[in-house]
C-alpha cells in the first residue's frame, strides 16, 4: 500500500505538468487536419506526354502525317490512352493561433502526391516509381481588421482572382507552357500584403507582392529549393473590386507582373558558337524583362431562378517573356546574349456556369494562348514552335456531402510554325475526365 501511494505521488508529479502543458497548447492553437482522397481517370484521343492527367490538356501532339512539307512523325498522334492516378490526393494542416501584434495569426501547409518520381537506387526520374509528396502551399498569415500580411509559398496574385469552375477537381492549367487557361495556378514563395477599402456594400482590395521570379535560366536540378537564377525578385500588384449582386458576388480585377533575368554565355565556349575553344571566352550577359498585365472578372447573370443560377467569368492577359508562368509558349527568340529578344504573348479564357441545384452544376468555356507570330519566326531554325493554342471544355459536377464527382469533355487545337519556312502545322486532341473525390 505504501509503495502504491509513493508510485501514485511520483506519477502525479509527471502527469500534472504534462496535463498543464497540453491545456496551454490547446488554448493557444486551434489545429485542423483535412484534405481529400481523389482518383482521376482520363481518356485521351492522342497520348499525352506533356501534362498530368489531373489537368486540362495543354497541347495536342504534332500530327503523324506530313503537312506543308513538314513531317513531325509524332508517335503520340492517334495513340488512344486511358490513364489512372490518385496523385492529386491532398492533405492540409490549418493552424489558427493566438493574436500577435493585434492580428489574428494562421499557419497553413498543403501537399499532394504529384511530385517527382525518383528511382530509389539512382535518384533519377523513373516512370515506374511512386510519386513523391509535393508541397503546394506553406505560409504564415496575420489578419488585422482591414489589412493582412502573408509570408511563404502561395498562389501568385497575378491572375488569381478568378479560376475556371472545375479547377478544384481538374487543374485549370497544364504543367507545361502555353496552357489554354493561362497561369492562374502557379505558386511561389513570396511576401504578400493587402489592404481593404470599404465603400458601402462594395470592397476595394489593393494587394502587393515580392516573390520569386521564375525564369528560363533555371538553377541546378539537384538544388532543393524553388529558386531561379534571377538576381531580383518579381513584383506583383492587384487591385480587386467586389460587390454583392443577386445574392452572389460580382468581381473585377487588374493585375501586373514585373521581373528581370540575366542570361549569359558559357565562358568556356566561343561567344557565338557551341564549340569548345582553347581559351575561355569572355563573359557576355544580357538583361531581359518579364512583364505581364491581366484582367479578370466574374458577373452573376440575374437572380436565383427555379432552374438555378447563372454566372459568367473569365480573364485576359498580355505577357512578355513569361512562358515559364504558362503565359505563352516561347520566352525569347534566342538564348545568346546580345541576340535575345522577348516573345510577346496574349490570351485568355471565358466560361459560363450554371448552378442547377446546390448539388449539381454545369460549366462551358474556352481559352486561347497565342504568341506573336513575328516573334516566333525570329527564333529561326526548322524546329516546330507552338504559336497558337486554343481549347474548350464542358463540365458537370455532383456533390453529396463529402463525396464529389466531376466529368468533363475537352478539346484542344494547336498550331505550330516552322520559323525558316513560315509553314503552319495543326492538330487537335480530345480528352474525357472522370474525377472521384471524398473530402474530410
Amino acid at each position: 500500500m505504501r509503495r502504491t501511494a509513493i508510485a501514485l505521488a511520483v506519477g502525479a508529479l509527471f502527469i500534472a505538468p504534462a496535463a498543464q502543458a497540453q491545456s496551454n497548447v490547446a488554448s493557444t492553437f486551434d489545429a485542423k487536419l483535412g484534405g481529400y482522397v481523389q482518383m482521376n481517370t482520363t481518356w485521351d484521343s492522342d497520348e499525352d506526354d506533356n501534362d498530368t492527367l489531373s489537368a486540362l490538356r495543354k497541347i495536342a501532339p504534332p500530327p503523324r502525317k506530313a503537312q506543308n512539307g513538314t513531317l513531325p512523325g509524332s508517335a503520340q498522334d492517334g495513340q488512344k490512352t486511358l490513364r489512372w492516378a490518385s496523385t492529386r490526393t491532398r492533405l492540409f494542416l490549418d493552424v489558427h493561433g493566438s493574436e500577435l501584434w493585434g492580428a489574428k495569426t494562421r499557419a497553413y501547409v498543403e501537399m499532394d502526391f504529384d511530385g517527382l518520381r525518383l528511382n530509389e537506387d539512382s535518384g533519377a526520374a523513373s516512370a515506374s516509381a511512386a510519386n513523391t509528396p509535393r508541397l503546394r502551399r506553406a505560409y504564415m498569415r496575420w489578419d488585422w481588421t482591414n489589412t493582412w500580411v502573408l509570408i511563404g509559398q502561395q498562389t501568385l496574385i497575378f491572375l488569381d482572382a478568378v479560376s475556371p469552375y472545375g479547377t478544384t477537381y481538374i487543374e485549370g492549367v497544364g504543367t507545361q507552357q502555353g496552357a489554354i487557361t493561362g497561369g492562374a495556378r502557379n505558386r511561389a514563395p513570396a511576401f504578400i500584403a493587402a489592404h481593404n477599402f470599404h465603400f458601402g456594400g462594395s470592397n476595394l482590395e489593393v494587394i502587393g507582392s515580392v516573390a520569386r521570379n521564375a525564369t528560363n535560366n533555371q538553377p541546378l536540378t539537384d538544388l532543393n529549393d524553388s529558386g531561379a537564377r534571377a538576381e531580383r525578385p518579381a513584383y506583383e500588384t492587384m487591385v480587386k473590386w467586389t460587390m454583392p449582386l443577386f445574392g452572389r458576388q460580382a468581381l473585377a480585377a487588374v493585375s501586373t507582373y514585373w521581373g528581370e533575368e540575366t542570361i549569359n554565355n558559357n565562358p568556356a565556349l566561343a561567344p557565338d558558337t557551341a564549340t569548345i575553344t582553347g581559351t575561355a571566352a569572355a563573359l557576355r550577359t544580357q538583361t531581359l524583362r518579364n512583364v505581364g498585365t491581366g484582367l479578370q472578372g466574374a458577373l452573376p447573370l440575374g437572380p436565383l431562378t427555379p432552374i438555378g443560377s447563372f454566372e459568367v467569368r473569365g480573364s485576359a492577359f498580355r505577357a512578355t517573356n513569361m512562358a515559364t508562368w504558362n503565359l505563352g509558349s516561347n520566352s525569347t527568340t534566342s538564348t545568346t546574349p546580345g541576340l535575345a529578344a522577348p516573345v510577346h504573348a496574349h490570351g485568355g479564357w471565358a466560361e459560363v456556369n450554371w448552378q442547377i441545384t446546390p448539388k449539381h452544376g454545369v460549366a462551358a468555356g474556352g481559352g486561347v494562348s497565342k504568341d506573336d507570330r513575328n516573334d516566333v519566326l525570329a527564333i529561326g531554325g526548322t524546329t516546330l514552335r507552338v504559336q497558337d493554342n486554343q481549347g474548350y471544355w464542358l463540365m458537370w459536377t455532383w456533390t453529396d456531402g463529402p463525396f464529389g464527382f466531376l466529368t468533363s469533355v475537352s478539346n484542344v487545337n494547336t498550331a505550330w510554325i516552322t520559323p525558316t519556312t513560315n509553314a503552319e502545322t495543326r492538330n487537335s486532341s480530345q480528352s474525357v475526365h472522370f474525377v472521384f473525390r471524398y473530402s474530410f
